[in-house]
């Protein structure tokens, strides 16, 4: 079925394939990685690449970007037929990959990180063209929409600056072909819709793109094509026009799997169980509310404006004055150290950064919080590893964690498998209160499903959860009840017929319900 993707361009009068992946296959020790892969992207296109976490989709960019080796098929740019053997070698073919958590080095100024690959301009051979410098980075950043001065530091941007500036520095390699993985993440809706601007605009000029999202309402709004993996293999590739949302999601689960259903309490919620009272910290002002029996409690605000930060605060991240208590005995927030022993987890927002040790097994990331619950010696430190690995075994499978074994280096499992590994840490641990800091941030539709199921088992368990999301969507479906912070302070409650994603958003920038 033919369909206009995009204005004035229709899908049969397309140049030829920018990039053509053919039958790639990648082999890793007892498991197909890729199997006989076919990937087609067109000059000017914005094509979405899709998956649950596992499904291939990053093992697909690597092989494309020459960060791995394959053992099979080819890979084509511009008509020609590349061995990608290194990074520099894709690069120089014109790929160029925009990574989920950022390439750019904050403590360097736009232009050292914009040139930080290809190099500042020297004269003579030696020393650095400033000038020269400063205007090719100016031109790339005139090309992405970026008015800030070349020499303005990373750190002082703001998260869709630093997107932008990140496909700067793509272009300043003049990339024909630019992978963007989760780029919206931590984007608001208008800086979400700019970045979209931008895209559209390059992609007039005839560069490609790579979108890899698991916000399924952004394909819709800005890809042209829909290409689907499942287990390292092609699914299928769509013109946009002919998937609906239903679809999409069949294809990306497949028939085999039912999602879970996303629904709130069903039985009667409870008494109060966690109360905080006059919580005030860095970035959150006197706040109050409580959590009560069988209930997922959910906290909204726009990025910086709170959630964040009442997260943090009940962790001990933050110095917090106020009262917290769990069943009317106060807890001890006043460190990372102290909230664990008092029976405190958090999931956290950026698995990557504070959530995993890259270089530790799945088994170590997993008992990292419960260490003393295997030590049978206090003195020596010795630890009980048949106790270690029953425990384990039984929380692995009750999160369904797919590892070839615990001994696995958790850098090496899919972000949705690493993100059940980090909750498990705190079932090892056996915590009174759970902190789920947007849980489900860049997980596959069916591991969100099952992030969920969880968080409402332990609800019903009688462990007080607190859930966070940047999809307010996930907030209306899941939580029993959503508490809405805007400045620091919380601004409203919602529950019932009155918990929308309207009413919350208002309430986010600081508008009345009722307007």
């Amino acid at each position: 079925m033919a369909s206009t993707t995009t204005p004035g361009r229709s899908t049969t009068d397309r140049p030829g394939p920018l990039l053509d992946v053919r039958g790639l296959v990648k082999d890793y020790p007892g498991q197909r990685a890729l199997d006989h892969m076919d990937f087609t992207l067109r000059e000017g296109e914005i094509h979405a690449l899709l998956g649950e976490n596992g499904a291939g989709k990053s093992t697909l960019i690597k092989a494309v970007a020459g960060a791995i080796g394959v053992d099979g098929g080819s890979i084509s740019v511009g008509g020609t037929e590349m061995e990608m053997r290194t990074p520099h070698v894709a690069r120089a073919a014109g790929i160029s990959v925009v990574h989920q958590h950022g390439n750019l080095v904050t403590d360097l100024s736009i232009l050292e990180n914009v040139l930080l690959t290809e190099g500042m301009y020297r004269r003579a051979g030696v020393l650095v063209d400033w000038k020269r410098s400063r205007e090719r980075v100016r031109q790339v950043l005139a090309r992405v929409g970026v008015e800030r001065k070349p020499d303005v530091l990373v750190r002082d941007l703001s998260p869709h600056e630093v997107a932008l500036v990140s496909l700067a520095k793509a272009l300043a390699g003049d990339a024909r072909v630019v992978i963007l993985d989760e780029p919206t993440a931590a984007l608001l809706p208008d800086e979400v819709e700019r970045l979209f601007g931008q895209m559209r605009q390059l992609a007039a000029e005839g560069i490609g793109f790579v979108y890899v999202t698991h916000r399924l309402g952004e394909v819709f709004q800005i890809c042209d094509r829909i290409t689907v993996m499942r287990d390292g293999r092609l699914v299928g590739s769509w013109d946009r026009a002919e998937l609906d949302h239903d679809a999409l999601v069949d294809h990306l689960v497949g028939p085999e799997k039912a999602l879970a259903e996303i629904t709130r309490a069903t039985e009667e919620i409870g008494p109060p169980v966690l109360e905080v009272s006059g919580l005030s910290a860095a970035g959150l002002h006197d706040v109050s509310f409580d959590v009560r029996e069988r209930e997922v409690l959910g906290v909204a605000s726009l990025p910086g404006e709170g959630s964040e930060a009442l997260v943090e605060a009940l962790f001990g991240l933050r110095r917090a004055g106020g009262s917290v208590l769990l069943r009317g005995k106060r807890l001890d927030v006043g460190s990372p150290r102290r909230a664990v022993r008092s029976g405190v987890a958090l999931v956290p927002r950026d698995r990557q950064a504070h959530g995993l040790v890259p270089d530790m097994s799945v088994r170590e990331n997993a008992t990292l919080a419960a260490t003393d619950r295997f030590r049978t010696d206090v003195v020596t430190r010795l630890m009980s590893r048949r106790s270690e690995r029953q425990t384990l075994a039984s929380v692995m499978k009750r999160l369904q964690v797919k590892t070839p074994s615990l001994e696995t280096s958790i850098s090496s499992l899919s972000g949705g498998n690493a993100q059940k590994v980090v909750i498990g840490r705190w079932l090892v641990r056996q915590s009174d209160v759970y902190l789920l800091d947007s849980p489900t941030a860049a997980v596959d539709v069916h591991a969100k499903s099952e992030i969920y199921a969880l968080a409402r088992e332990l609800a019903s368990s009688g462990a007080p959860v607190i859930f966070t999301s940047t999809e307010v969507e996930e907030l209306v479906r899941l939580c029993d009840r959503v508490v809405v912070l805007h400045g620091g302070r919380i601004v409203g409650e919602l529950t019932g017929d009155d918990l929308t994603v309207a009413a919350i958003l208002r309430m986010s920038f600081g508008s009345s319900v009722d307007q």
